[in-house]
């Protein structure tokens, strides 16, 4: 799918977007954005990109999570969590020790 996004020409940052290709006599999302009168024109510009190209921006725009939040993402869910502790418990093993100590090592907390 085609969209146009409207973009801050100085940072990259997106505004808005609309789906579908560009059409003669519609009303530009530059120009929606100007009357709201928080940018001037020559501030944006408008660009016509595949929805997955304009994810892919979105998605490189976005903070570098910090070690906490990549620890949350790795863990497995709590339900997953207590039946590795019940099982390793019955069976004498160390699944849940060994997972948590891989998603630490894998995700270091800072010094």
């Amino acid at each position: 799918m085609t969209m146009i996004v409207c973009r801050v020409i100085a940072t990259g940052a997106f505004i808005n977007y609309m789906t579908g290709p560009a059409k003669e006599g519609v009303t530009t999302l530059i120009g929606n954005e100007v009357r709201l009168g928080i940018y001037t024109a020559d501030q944006l510009e408008e660009v016509e990109m595949t929805e997955a190209e304009a994810y892919a921006l979105c998605d490189a725009a976005q903070p570098e999570p910090d070690y906490a939040k990549k620890r949350r993402r790795a863990y497995a869910s709590w339900g997953d969590q207590q039946d590795m502790q019940y099982w390793d418990a019955v069976n004498g093993t160390s699944a849940w020790l060994d997972h948590v100590a891989s998603v630490k090592a894998a995700h270091p907390k800072p010094e």
